[in-house]
């Protein structure tokens, strides 16, 4: 059991507050953060939370199709994205 090695991105329940501690305590000009459609947290509630330190009109979202790692076999599923969360803070 590794349940008290988790961090709080690992855990549903936390991983928001995670999010927003992390860029509300960035002290950088510029935050980019790499993440996945799939991850815990929805792309829709991390965009609200990126865009609530966002100076108005720099925040973007870059997204591109992610093919799933699955050892040796060859995987085509669909539907995998690497997201790019790029902003300048206010």
């Amino acid at each position: 059991n590794y349940e008290k090695q988790k961090s709080d991105f690992c855990k549903k329940a936390k991983v928001e507050g995670a999010f927003e501690k992390l860029i509300k305590d960035c002290k950088a000009r510029h935050i980019i953060i790499s993440y996945n459609n799939e991850g815990l947290i929805s792309t829709e509630k991390l965009k609200d939370i990126c865009n609530s330190y966002a100076r108005t009109g720099t925040f973007c979202l870059i997204e591109t199709d992610y093919r799933r790692y699955k050892n040796k076999i060859p995987n085509t599923k669909k539907g995998l994205k690497e997201q790019l969360y790029c902003f300048e803070r206010k």
